[in-house]
């Protein structure tokens, strides 16, 4: 099966049927649909919260910028969609499509992201 699953209970179906499938588009905009799979797939029992994602992002961003010059921007680019679907999406979004970009933007920038999920979150009383 060759891209274009998004859904959990779709893709354990069509692994009935084949070796393997191509999730594609899926694992870019929402990374954390991996996790869901990793638990309704493949059994696994613990995985980690987007928090703690985006805390070894940031951990990640600061030693690639460290060992190789790499700018925040080119790492933050791929988890925009880190909390797709969740409240607070919009403002993880939003900070990351813009402070990573801004002159001397370092890792600091996914912890401001995570810091405008939550304030978003307690706007709307919900917890993480």
């Amino acid at each position: 099966m060759n891209g274009g699953l998004n859904e959990t209970d779709l893709i354990k179906t069509e692994l009935t049927r084949f070796d393997g499938a191509m999730i594609g588009r899926e694992a870019y905009q929402n990374p954390y649909f991996l996790a869901d799979l990793e638990r309704e797939v493949y059994g696994a029992l613990q995985t980690r919260s987007r928090h703690e994602i985006a805390h070894l992002m940031a951990d990640y961003a600061e030693r690639q910028n460290e060992l190789y010059g790499t700018p925040v921007k080119s790492i933050t680019r791929h988890i925009l969609g880190l909390f797709h679907g969740e409240s607070g999406a919009k403002d993880w979004k939003r900070t990351l499509s813009t402070l990573p970009y801004e002159e001397g933007a370092g890792p600091d920038v996914i912890m401001k992201a995570l810091e405008s999920v939550d304030k978003a979150r307690e706007k709307h009383r919900i917890v993480a």
